[in-house]
């Protein structure tokens, strides 16, 4: 039988409901599956890896927060999955920063949570909502097949697939009537803020420019746990938005900022890699001091800038996002050459 795409999403919706009621038995992700590999990262704690940077779910009582939002396409399952998997009710979500793999799902909480994020985020998340959704318009029914395939294939599970394949289709049913403002946050802050989430504490703080001029480093003292967003790469060579303010000087003390709030037991989850401890920390403000250290006897040896963004640098074997090694590079590159 040939299922039109509105009769496929009605189909996965039905399923995905009667799992809901059935939630002794949808609540074994190991037997039905995920479409993200969810793991446990403290008490009532989880982190969501998959289909964009780290999201982190937090219970306390009756009551959740999520912070970040995966990418475009792809927030129906999570948000879906929260609940039914994982039973939270949400009543807040957080953004790390404005990268479309961190905030591509936000469409699918701002209708009826708060969606908290640094002020600056606002209209750099709006702009980049803009070009996103024509640019997913434009390519039409080839884009929907895509994100299909990826779906089927990164699904942690079988049955993640089957039921995150129709999320896919409801988002391209949305997309018509899809505005950039969906994306927005609904609350921002400058400096620090707070929220309460059941008997926890969520911490927000933005210690100024580092990967982007709009972090927030998130901190749930009564957990030790921390969610850096992409101020850490865990082994991978990180991404410098000097078009958003970065710098990896401003990253250095945004990394000093990181490492006040933790101790040798803080879980640390970071924006993309594995979760780590306080060391990840370190070991990424020791990234940049190699790599600054390196331009610099570059410069000094007379390198063209072509020539060191092509370097071996010893410390970084085994690095993985070898994609982006250029451009750090290049960025490091310039801003030790300006001074």
């Amino acid at each position: 039988m040939n299922l039109t795409r509105r009769e496929f999403t009605g189909l996965a919706i039905g399923a995905a409901a009667s799992g809901a009621m059935g939630w002794p038995a949808f609540a074994q992700p190991g037997r039905w599956g995920t479409f993200y590999d969810w793991k446990p990262v403290g008490e009532a704690a989880l982190a969501a890896f998959g289909a964009g940077g780290n999201a982190l779910l937090v219970m306390s009582g009756d009551e959740a927060v999520l912070v970040d939002c995966k990418n475009i396409g792809y927030g129906l399952t999570l948000r879906r999955e929260s609940k039914q998997v994982y039973g939270a009710t949400l009543t807040a979500v957080v953004n790390t920063h404005h990268h479309g793999d961190h905030v591509g799902g936000n469409h699918a909480f701002t209708n009826n949570l708060p969606l908290i994020a640094q002020r600056n985020a606002s209209e750099r998340i709006e702009a980049w909502a803009v070009g996103t959704i024509k640019r997913i318009e434009s390519s039409g029914e080839a884009m929907e097949e895509r994100m299909l395939n990826q779906m089927r294939e990164q699904a942690h599970g079988p049955g993640g697939a089957k039921t995150g394949s129709g999320d896919i289709a409801q988002f391209f049913d949305l997309l018509p009537n899809m505005k950039a403002s969906e994306f927005k946050p609904t609350e921002t802050f400058q400096d620090e803020h707070e929220i309460k989430v059941g008997e926890l504490t969520v911490q927000l703080r933005h210690p100024g420019a580092g990967h982007t001029d709009n972090d927030a480093i998130v901190f749930i003292p009564e957990l030790n746990l921390m969610h850096t967003g992409d101020l850490c790469f865990n082994r991978l060579h990180p991404f410098i938005d000097m078009n958003a303010g970065a710098t990896s000087a401003g990253w250095m003390r945004s990394c000093d900022a990181m490492l006040e709030l933790c101790d040798d037991e803080t879980v640390v989850i970071p924006g993309h890699g594995e979760v780590m401890g306080k060391a990840g920390i370190t070991e990424q403000r020791q990234y940049f001091e190699i790599l600054r250290d390196a331009m610099v006897k570059a410069q000094s040896d007379g390198m063209e800038r072509t020539e060191a963004v092509e370097m071996t640098i010893p410390q970084f074997d085994g690095y993985g996002f070898e994609q982006i090694k250029p451009r750090t590079y290049a960025a490091v590159f310039d801003e030790m050459l300006a001074g």
